[in-house]
């Protein structure tokens, strides 16, 4: 059966402020063998859920063989369609990417200590395909939306992937802003369609409902980080203009490999 606890509940949570960045660091650097492998097995459900949602079925087809049944064939070969990138023959570096930004995307929406959570968008079909990798609107008193860049980190310096993020980012915001609002701003609810309709203005004017995120899932877990975030995006207005996640989590790659495993292992 596929479990139901909350990913993140599993680790520890604590909230930084510096310098108008906001950050959360998620550190899950100190779980034992047992409780690495529950996250392990609840992301790779959340992956299953997220890529599956318009193919029920095919969801149902997955926790069922997770629970000993079979396969149908067609329905076998339908889900390595939507899971083919997961499985290990693709490149691991690929497969990496899509676990940290499959990790940001539960911990998002788990974060009860952020506002509400409005709508998330990400992560995509592939972690190497161009556009955002993520974005969030949350209601704060009106719509507040972040753009996020979402890296994975295997090395030894941390913050030359985060900078890294903070170029990609600040150099790319507006064409991945536009991107969501011209697949985004048809939609039944007209305080969405216009929030929409003017991502790409409200980011250039600095506007105080726009926001930057960077997210990195990493084995590290500094008490320090995303200290020179804000001089990469010194035109937002708001008062919390920058945001950051660092999920740490033990032996990253290794981590991320037994996620893809769970998610591959009845195909």
């Amino acid at each position: 059966m596929v479990a139901t606890a909350r990913t993140a509940s599993y680790f520890e949570w604590s909230r930084h402020d510096w310098r108008l960045v906001r950050w959360t660091r998620v550190a899950g650097t100190a779980l034992d063998a047992a409780s690495r492998e529950q996250v392990a097995r609840l992301l790779a459900a959340h992956i299953v859920e997220h890529r599956l949602n318009g193919a029920t079925h095919l969801r149902d087809a997955w926790i069922r063989v997770v629970g000993g049944d079979i396969f149908i064939p067609r329905e076998r070969d339908a889900m390595r369609a939507y899971l083919g990138q997961f499985a290990p023959t693709v490149d691991r570096e690929h497969r990496e990417s899509l676990v940290a930004e499959y990790l940001w995307h539960v911990l998002s929406i788990e974060d009860d200590a952020e506002p509400e959570l409005v709508t998330i968008r990400g992560p995509k079909f592939h972690a190497t395909a161009p556009g955002g990798d993520g974005l969030t609107v949350r209601r704060s008193g009106g719509l507040v939306f972040t753009l996020w860049e979402i890296k994975k980190h295997t090395g030894s310096h941390l913050s030359s992937v985060i900078n890294g993020a903070y170029g990609q980012l600040s150099g790319s915001a507006a064409q991945y802003l536009a991107e969501y609002s011209a697949t985004e701003q048809v939609t039944a609810d007209p305080e969405m369609a216009r929030l929409f309709a003017t991502l790409v203005e409200a980011w250039l004017a600095g506007a105080t409902h726009a926001h930057a995120g960077i997210a990195v899932a990493t084995s590290q877990a500094p008490r320090r980080c995303f200290s020179t975030m804000r001089q990469h995006f010194g035109h937002l207005n708001g008062d919390d203009p920058c945001h950051g996640l660092l999920a740490s989590i033990a032996t990253f790659t290794a981590f991320a490999n037994r996620v893809c495993e769970i998610v591959w292992t009845v195909l």
